[in-house]
């Protein structure tokens, strides 16, 4: 007998394969790739530490996040969520943008808001390592793309049952995750190292 997979009824229409092909000659990614951050300008060694120090980093910390992201393929980070649960964050790979990409062409959303909700909420979903005492699963990509889409649907569904406020929270945790690690990594970053 086979189990059928339960996802919540939201996403049951979004699970498509990796064959789709855009709908529109200006795919989202193309909307998100020319979306460059301000911080990607080219600036001299004070400035990359002043960028540094605003994410609360030093260059020494910066180049231990570096170096994990770079030789381990992942960083990982303990937050509090307001003031009382544990919440662990991880760098995502560029699977979990394709994923979000196909995830977003099939949903085919029709304002910028509906997209920047979809887009925080995958990125909350691939970057949840821990919430309190739950543990996620990050199935390495060598046990298959259905165990890592799957264990990514079951992060989604943990946090579509979560309330809009404790959403609202983790999207500003993941927000201030990508924010730093984006400032180590700013085209700078191998100059001033």
């Amino acid at each position: 007998m086979v189990k059928e997979k339960k996802y919540s009824p939201l996403l049951k229409n979004l699970k498509v394969s990796k064959d789709n092909a855009p709908r529109k000659s200006e795919t989202l990614l193309d909307t998100l790739v020319d979306q460059k951050d301000e911080s990607d300008t080219e600036a001299s060694p004070e400035d990359y530490n002043s960028k540094l120090k605003a994410v609360g980093l030093t260059k020494e910390t910066a180049t231990v996040i570096m170096e994990a992201i770079l030789f381990e393929g992942v960083y990982v980070k303990e937050y509090t969520l307001l003031n009382r649960i544990k919440v662990m964050v991880g760098t995502r790979s560029y699977k979990d943008i394709q994923r979000a990409t196909r995830l977003l062409e099939a949903e085919n959303p029709q304002t910028a808001a509906h997209v920047n909700d979809l887009i925080a909420r995958f990125n909350v979903a691939a970057s949840l390592r821990s919430f309190g005492d739950k543990q996620f699963k990050h199935p390495d990509a060598s046990e298959g793309e259905e165990k890592v889409d799957d264990a990514f649907f079951e992060r989604l569904d943990f946090i579509m049952n979560k309330p809009a406020l404790v959403v609202d929270a983790l999207i500003r945790i993941v927000n201030q995750f990508d924010t730093m690690t984006r400032v180590i990594f700013t085209e700078d970053a191998v100059q001033n190292f």
